[in-house]
């Protein structure tokens, strides 16, 4: 079996960034707390699959991007979010 690692924390912080959202304004669209996407963006916790599918959507990225993207693939999210900006 092929092990991926997981990176959500990283990739949580580049989206948030690259999107110029605060945690505040990530938090009110999925409807968690400021400090619950704090601690996941910290690597305290991870976010449950139902918030991983709002992260997900909130970003334009797939699941599996969220968590196991690598900066190898850095390029092919970042076309995502420039996409998005458009």
């Amino acid at each position: 079996m092929n092990r991926k690692n997981i990176n959500i924390h990283k990739n949580l912080i580049f989206l948030r960034k690259s999107n110029h959202m605060t945690l505040e304004q990530v938090a009110d669209h999925i409807n968690v707390s400021r400090q619950a996407v704090a601690k996941w963006e910290s690597g305290g916790s991870i976010p449950d699959l139902l918030n991983c599918a709002a992260l997900a959507d909130l970003y334009d990225v797939s699941v599996d991007d969220l968590v196991y993207f690598v900066p190898s693939r850095r390029n092919r999210v970042g076309r995502l979010v420039a996409h998005v900006r458009k």
